[in-house]
């Protein structure tokens, strides 16, 4: 299977990180987030399920 990921944008700088969508074990797919407040966007961290 091919590395799936998720694509966000800063608006205000244009940049982006690219964040790898991971297969749950008992559950729905998730995108792990842990480094878009070290790389984007200095604020807090949301989980979102997909």
């Amino acid at each position: 299977m091919a590395d799936r990921t998720v694509t966000v944008t800063d608006n205000a700088t244009w940049k982006k990180v690219y964040l790898p969508v991971l297969d749950g074990v008992y559950g729905p797919i998730v995108i792990y987030i842990r480094n878009i407040y070290n790389i984007i966007m200095d604020s807090f961290n949301v989980d979102i399920l997909v």
